[in-house]
C-alpha cells in the first residue's frame, strides 16, 4: 500500500470520527481532515503528467519551428 492510499484511509477514518463525536469536538478532526485532503491533492498533482507546457514554452516552440523553416 502506497503513501497516498494510507492517506486516503486516514481521511476516511477522520470523516467517520467526525460523524461519531460530539459537535464540540469536531473542530480538530475537521482540521486534520482538511490537512489530509490537502496532502492527498498535492501527491495526486505530482503524479499527474503535465500534458501542456506554459505559454512561454508554447511561444518558444513556435519560434523554433518558424526559424527552422526560414533558415532553408
Amino acid at each position: 500500500m502506497g503513501r497516498i492510499d494510507e492517506l486516503r484511509e486516514a481521511k476516511a477514518l477522520a470523516w467517520e470520527s467526525i460523524l461519531a463525536v460530539d459537535e464540540d469536538k469536531r473542530a480538530p478532526l475537521f482540521n486534520q481532515w482538511r490537512a489530509l485532503s490537502a496532502e492527498i491533492a498535492a501527491l495526486e498533482a505530482e503524479e499527474e503528467p503535465t500534458g501542456k507546457g506554459s505559454v512561454l514554452d508554447e511561444l518558444k516552440k513556435r519560434r523554433e519551428l518558424r526559424g527552422a523553416r526560414t533558415a532553408n
